[in-house]
């Protein structure tokens, strides 16, 4: 269930057909290694570079995601499946979150994935749309929570997507 269940969910999300669907993880896996160092894990997934490749290259559909747009196909599938769907606080002061009047001491949890598809927020919130300009999903939290690492994620997420779609030499690897 750990693995199928969410292969399922992004395959439906992003519309890729039925057929191979279960050689997916493996792909997904193999192509990872493949950006690693050069060790053992990069040869046992060498299989997988041509194979993956071509995957990719005619699912990933480059109608949707286009050269420059990578950043905002990474924001929108954050906003859509957020690394971390919720966290709990503790209320300082009295607040009115838009109806309920918050009391100190009161037990908050704030719900990403609920926010994230506000449709008030986001138009058509349950689609993936790259085409999507003002993204301010909290998929890394906000204020002064947010999260550390969120340019090194960003900035891995797009150079991966980047790669996946454009190839690379294993003698980049």
């Amino acid at each position: 269930m750990a693995a199928p269940f969410p292969v399922k969910v992004v395959c439906d999300l992003v519309d890729l057909p039925e057929d191979d669907r279960d050689r997916l993880l493996d792909r997904a896996n193999a192509a990872i290694n493949l950006l690693g160092p050069a060790n053992r894990l990069v040869n046992e997934s060498m299989w997988a570079y041509p194979e993956t490749l071509a995957y990719i290259q005619t699912y990933a559909a480059r109608d949707r995601i286009r050269p420059g747009s990578f950043g905002l196909a990474f924001e929108e599938a954050l906003r859509l499946e957020s690394p971390v769907q919720f966290i709990g606080r503790r209320v300082t002061k009295q607040y009115d979150a838009d109806g309920p009047l918050l009391q100190p001491g009161h037990k908050v949890i704030a719900l990403y994935g609920c926010a994230n598809r506000d449709e008030r927020k986001f138009p058509d919130p349950d689609a993936f749309d790259v085409s999507r300009q003002s993204n301010m999903h909290l998929a890394f939290s906000a204020g002064r929570h947010i999260c550390a690492g969120q340019g090194l994620a960003r900035l891995e997420g797009i150079s991966t997507t980047w790669r996946l779609l454009n190839g690379f030499s294993a003698s980049s690897c």
